[in-house]
């Protein structure tokens, strides 16, 4: 059996007369970068020149913002200006401040008053819920009672927070105290109470705190009492309050250098804006003169 022939055959007259059809290729797209450029050209080729009026109306415009900063720059270049009037405004309040802080930095031992050795005893702590922590001062029995409260997520118990419940703290201040540390010393004793009543409630050792006195011990300080941690609240209150004056002379000293700031800046631009500024007016003249 002959094997069939594979080889192309050669084109007769029949062949000519059919079309030949070639496969065209589209055109490669350009990447998207060049894509924005090319219209972005084509915008800018789109876009209307400005015409004559237009051009002046906006050198007209700009030469406005620059005469303001001319006139700003020529009033800071004055003595009297208005930068140099709120900087020494700046100055005296700094002075001010200053003078604050001297004052509370400088502690002058206040009156105190002692209170009395009076013991501590009938001490007693229930555990159960609610936690109940009771102590007697003399003849003052004072009852401490925790305050359920729950978190709002998870509902998870918090460290029970005491409230008093019995017990009078006017009576343990002695009937001699002066009259203008009766305050003083009633809410000294109210915080180092509640003081003592977490500290049994969290089982912590209260053994150099047996009587009255060790509640309300004089701070070396100012004259004050200290509480059960050897904190005296007058001096907490004056540092507190010492921080806030001198965070109040920091902003007075950053305000008093942006003023000083802006002032050398208009001062140093002001040659700058000249230039510019009759540079338009010959642009605006040339512009007028040419107009029909």
């Amino acid at each position: 059996m002959p094997w069939p022939s594979f080889r192309k055959r050669p084109p007769t007259a029949s062949d000519a007369d059919e079309p030949t059809t070639q496969p065209t290729s589209s055109p490669a797209t350009p990447p998207m970068h060049i894509q924005r450029a090319l219209a972005q050209r084509q915008r800018a080729t789109q876009t209307p020149q400005l015409d004559d009026a237009a051009r002046r109306d906006r050198a007209r415009k700009q030469r406005l913002a620059l005469q303001f900063d001319v006139d700003q720059g020529r009033l800071a270049q004055q003595d009297d200006n208005p930068w140099s009037h709120r900087m020494a405004l700046l100055t005296d309040a700094l002075t001010l401040t200053e003078t604050d802080i001297a004052r509370a930095s400088t502690v002058v031992p206040g009156p105190s008053h002692p209170v009395p050795a009076t013991p501590i005893h009938d001490v007693t702590v229930t555990t159960d819920t609610p936690v109940v922590v009771r102590f007697t001062i003399g003849e003052t029995a004072f009852r401490y009672e925790d305050v359920e409260d729950w978190a709002e997520r998870g509902h998870q118990r918090l460290a029970p927070e005491l409230v008093r419940r019995a017990g009078e703290t006017s009576a343990l201040i002695p009937s001699d105290t002066p009259p203008d540390l009766v305050v003083a010393l009633n809410n000294h004793l109210d915080r180092s109470l509640a003081q003592l009543a977490d500290q049994l409630r969290d089982g912590e050792p209260i053994t150099e705190i047996r009587t009255l006195a060790d509640l309300a011990r004089p701070c070396p300080t100012c004259g004050g009492w200290t509480d059960l941690h050897g904190r005296c609240q007058t001096c907490a209150e004056r540092n507190a309050h010492l921080q806030q004056l001198m965070r109040e002379r920091t902003r007075l000293l950053n305000e008093r250098a942006r003023e000083a700031e802006e002032r050398h800046r208009l001062i140093e631009r002001l040659p700058i804006a000249e230039r510019r500024l009759a540079d338009l007016d010959a642009e605006i003249a040339a512009a007028d003169a040419s107009a029909p």
